[in-house]
């Protein structure tokens, strides 16, 4: 096994006890979700959209605990000096981590979820044949291409304060997070009232541009800023 590959395997055998926590997580949601899909409680667009938010909202959540957590070895200097000597470089390093907060997780949450839907579907067609649910094919979460942008920027944003902090990481960064983009989204808010006035749709159009390109260009930011501040740390 090469060097990475090791570093990899590492990795999730240390952080499989959270990855097992965020999939019970997950698993819990999409029986939930998939219950408020049956027609009796889901009978209009709106609901379906709703659906669509919390699936989103799954997302957010366990990416946020995971990024925030990821650097469990900088809990005390024991395990962080540990750590930074593994003979891998600074890259391999915050790659391997990045690897798993980000297409892992992905790849893992959205997986459960389908896999749960289908599942529960599948149970409910055979414990009450009357009820009727939204199949998977029709959650298209027409939100989904806007807000898997905001959740990558709240991403790297932890993923980089989880690097910055060491003890207490994952209090700390999600409620640093919290502010920062409670704050962010506020002077954004402001500003386009100040520049275009109370117009509800417009506003919320140029919002979603406005947010859109920012994650364009600062989700790659925070993360090469994580790069470097790992690097630091080692240095």
């Amino acid at each position: 096994m090469t060097r990475f590959g090791q570093l990899m395997k590492r990795e999730f055998l240390i952080h499989a006890r959270i990855f097992s926590l965020l999939s019970i997580l997950i698993f819990l949601v999409g029986v939930l979700i998939m219950f408020m899909s049956t027609e009796e409680y889901c009978n209009s667009a709106n609901d379906i959209n709703i659906i669509d938010i919390l699936v989103i909202a799954m997302i957010f959540v366990s990416g946020a605990i995971l990024s925030a957590s990821i650097f469990t070895e900088f809990r005390d200097p024991a395990s962080r000096s540990l750590y930074l000597s593994l003979p891998a470089s600074h890259f391999e390093k915050w790659l391997s981590k990045w690897i798993m907060c980000v297409p892992i997780h992905l790849f893992v949450s959205i997986g459960i979820f389908v896999i749960t839907y289908m599942l529960m579907g599948n149970i409910l067609n055979k414990l009450w044949p009357e009820c009727r649910f939204i199949q998977l094919s029709l959650i298209h979460i027409p939100i989904f291409s806007f807000l898997i942008k905001q959740y990558f920027i709240f991403q790297s944003l932890c993923f980089l304060l989880g690097i910055i902090y060491n003890k207490y990481a994952l209090i700390k960064t999600l409620a640093t997070s919290a502010i920062i983009i409670f704050l962010f989204s506020t002077i954004i808010t402001l500003f386009i009232k100040v520049l275009f006035g109370e117009n509800p749709n417009q506003e919320l159009n140029i919002n979603n541009v406005i947010f859109q390109n920012i994650a364009y260009i600062l989700t790659p930011m925070l993360w090469i800023a994580s790069y470097y501040k790992l690097k630091e740390k080692e240095l």
